[in-house]
């Protein structure tokens, strides 16, 4: 199941930019999906790097953030996806698997062109500033 853009769970006035959203789990989906919702962001929340490429073919992102470890594409493959087309949009990855709680994962993802990697539990704060200032990097209009 999608969740769409704003679905009642307090959208702010103002829309900083539309995020895919891609998290195997569903529970750190939903979360995560609320947390951009809440800070203005249009969100839509798929569950792997595959529907992620499907939903990126046909609609419009002004950013992804992917978990980096999930069956069937993984966020990595996704990340060599974007990179690898003539697709520049921001892209923030997130990982909390690994003895080291996903920096190896972390590092792999800022190699391969991430443009921003954080750890999960993924810090509200960094999550939403990270995303205002590479959107406003990658549309050339100031936070």
């Amino acid at each position: 199941m999608h969740e769409e853009a704003g679905a009642g769970l307090g959208v702010a006035a103002f829309q900083r930019g539309s995020v895919l959203l891609v998290d195997d789990d569903e529970d750190t989906r939903g979360m995560l999906a609320e947390m951009l919702r809440r800070g203005g962001f249009s969100v839509r929340a798929v569950p792997d790097g595959l529907v992620a490429i499907e939903a990126i073919r046909t609609a419009s992102f002004d950013a992804v953030v992917t978990d980096i470890v999930m069956p069937r594409c993984d966020g990595l493959e996704l990340l060599r996806w974007l990179r690898g087309g003539a697709l520049s949009m921001p892209l923030v990855a997130i990982s909390g698997n690994g003895p080291d709680r996903g920096a190896l994962y972390g590092k792999a993802a800022d190699a391969m062109g991430a443009d921003l990697y954080l750890p999960k539990p993924v810090p509200r704060d960094a999550l939403l500033s990270g995303l205002d200032r590479l959107i406003a990097e990658q549309t050339g209009v100031d936070a």
